[in-house]
C-alpha cells in the first residue's frame, strides 16, 4: 500500500468528519427516509429502518406531534475479532410529524416487515 510521506488515516477521517458535518444531517445521526401515502381511511408512514426489530422503535403522540425514535445499537464484535471495514452503524433518529385533526391519535398502529417500519394513522369516520 502506498502512502504518502506525513499522510495518515487520521486526516482520511477528519476530512470525513469535516464533510459530514457540513451536509443537511449530522455525522453520527440519521434521518431515516419516509413515504407518506393517503387512503380514504388512513394516512401510512412508511419509514426505512433496516437492521431494527419492531421492540426497537419508540413512538409516542404529544399533542399533535407523533414522534418515532430509535436508540443507537452496536453490532456484536467478540474479542477474538476486529472490523476490517466499517461503513455503517445502527446509529440513533428521532422523526416528528405533525399530525392533522383528521386523524385518530388513540388508535396509531405500527407494523415492522423487511426494515420497513409502516405507521397507520386512521382518520376520523367524519373524514374518510
Amino acid at each position: 500500500m502506498n502512502c504518502r510521506k506525513g499522510y495518515h488515516h487520521h486526516d482520511k477521517r477528519a476530512k470525513f468528519k469535516k464533510w459530514a458535518k457540513s451536509r443537511s444531517w449530522k455525522y453520527g445521526q440519521h434521518q431515516p427516509p419516509v413515504n407518506v401515502l393517503e387512503t380514504k381511511e388512513n394516512y401510512e408512514l412508511h419509514l426505512v429502518a433496516p437492521g431494527r426489530t419492531k421492540e426497537d422503535f419508540k413512538l409516542s403522540v404529544l399533542e399533535d406531534v407523533l414522534t418515532i425514535s430509535v436508540e443507537a445499537k452496536g453490532q456484536a464484535q467478540d474479542d477474538n475479532s476486529r472490523w476490517a471495514r466499517k461503513e455503517f452503524d445502527l446509529v440513533e433518529f428521532n422523526r416528528k410529524f405533525e399530525i392533522n385533526d383528521k386523524v385518530d391519535k388513540d388508535n396509531i398502529s405500527a407494523e415492522y416487515t423487511n426494515g420497513i417500519l409502516k405507521v397507520t394513522l386512521p382518520k376520523f369516520e367524519s373524514f374518510q
